[in-house]
């Protein structure tokens, strides 16, 4: 039996999105490599912002991986307010059409989407699970958590209520779509597990 059951592969960008992303093609081809020597049967995941020409995400086909690519407001104002990053590098509709890219060379049940649990209301959050599993990705919850010393630590965490509100969303998406988690047993505020075990109800 193997060690560890999941691989992840996450870091930085650099300004060059076509050379961010290839670069961790070149480190996902090898962990791939050392996974195949070692004879384990162990996951592969890769969280990376896209690529600014979506060809490249051709790169990934054929290998045994899944790939997240992470949206995390749906609400276009919002993402425009919490994400200004994603905003100035390419934009909101730049990693849909990434995602619908990498759905193209990998399938469904391969690629993700984060949408972070609190900063928009379960209604706009719900709205942005249901668009994400119409596109064949799969959506993931990470509950907001705010931390000292950064633009939102003053931001309200989301009550009990809310993040059970949330659950129930994504467990009727994972329901309905016959999704599986991304992050299976091990997220760290990711409420994917429980929604795949149906443990909102």
């Amino acid at each position: 039996e193997a060690p560890l059951s999941q691989i992840m592969l996450n870091g930085g960008n650099f300004s060059d999105m076509d050379k961010s992303f290839m670069y961790y093609v070149s480190i996902l081809k090898r962990i791939l490599d050392a996974v195949e020597e070692s004879g384990f049967k162990i996951e592969v995941h890769l969280i990376v912002y896209p690529p600014q020409n979506l060809d490249l995400l051709e790169a990934l086909k054929g290998m045994n991986v899944c790939v997240a690519m992470n949206t995390e407001v749906y609400d276009p104002e919002l993402f425009e307010e919490y994400c200004p990053g994603k905003v100035e590098i390419a934009g909101r509709e730049h990693m849909f059409n990434a995602l619908a890219k990498a759905i193209e060379v990998l399938g469904k049940g391969r690629v993700f989407s984060i949408l972070v649990g609190g900063l928009e209301s379960v209604d706009s959050l719900s709205e942005g699970l249901q668009f994400l599993a119409n596109m064949g990705v799969t959506p993931v919850i990470n509950v907001l958590h705010t931390d000292p010393n950064t633009p939102l630590e003053k931001f309200p965490n989301p009550t009990p209520d809310k993040i059970k509100a949330m659950g129930e969303q994504l467990q009727r998406i994972y329901k309905s779509h016959d999704f599986k988690p991304f992050y299976l047993n091990c997220g760290r505020n990711s409420i994917d597990t429980e929604a795949f075990k149906g443990l909102f109800v």
